[in-house]
């Protein structure tokens, strides 16, 4: 199954869990983020064929179709995701999360949740204390990330696309 629109609404209120009163579903940023995201995704993921149907369980489509979504399309939607929490603006009349003090609306929250407007140069290769030290080898490739690719990095969804993305080859997927 293909990307959809229709499948992108649905992965916004119902994988990310994107309440109602935050982002209607006809808000016109949705399509203007879905379009981003397909124009965006790495196309090649289009030509990752998809398991055969039928499955081990039974599902109600008819056997010649297969009801899962293709790889492209969980890339151009967690893709999509990630712009959206980039992107997003809280209504004026939007109720605030429970519990924050000051109050904060959801999508402010979602961005401070995630740092999303925190300024990201780089990974991290060494940190140290007194008592301490670790060192991680960084991947040539993470070497090689692009301001948009670190700012990707930051939610769940954009790490999603990114692994999804990889699989095509480090010269594929944004990076040189």
């Amino acid at each position: 199954m293909q990307p959809s629109l229709a499948g992108f609404i649905d992965f916004i209120f119902n994988r990310m869990q994107v309440p109602t009163t935050a982002l209607s579903n006809i808000d016109p940023l949705i399509n203007e983020i879905y379009n981003y995201a397909l124009q965006t995704a790495n196309f090649k993921l289009l030509f990752i064929p998809q398991p055969p149907f039928p499955s081990p369980f039974p599902l109600p489509a008819a056997p010649s179709i297969n009801p899962y979504p293709s790889l492209y399309a969980i890339a151009v939607y967690n893709l999509g995701g990630d712009a959206l929490v980039n992107a997003a603006l809280d209504a004026s009349g939007a109720p605030t999360i429970a519990g924050t003090n000051p109050p904060v609306k959801f999508w402010a929250y979602t961005r401070s949740l995630y740092k999303i407007d925190n300024f990201l140069a780089g990974v991290v290769q060494s940190t140290s204390d007194n008592g301490s030290s670790t060192s991680l080898a960084i991947p040539e490739m993470m070497q090689q990330l692009n301001l948009m690719d670190l700012q990707t990095l930051k939610t769940p969804w954009g790490r999603r696309y990114m692994q999804i993305a990889q699989q095509m080859g480090p010269t594929d997927w944004g990076i040189s």
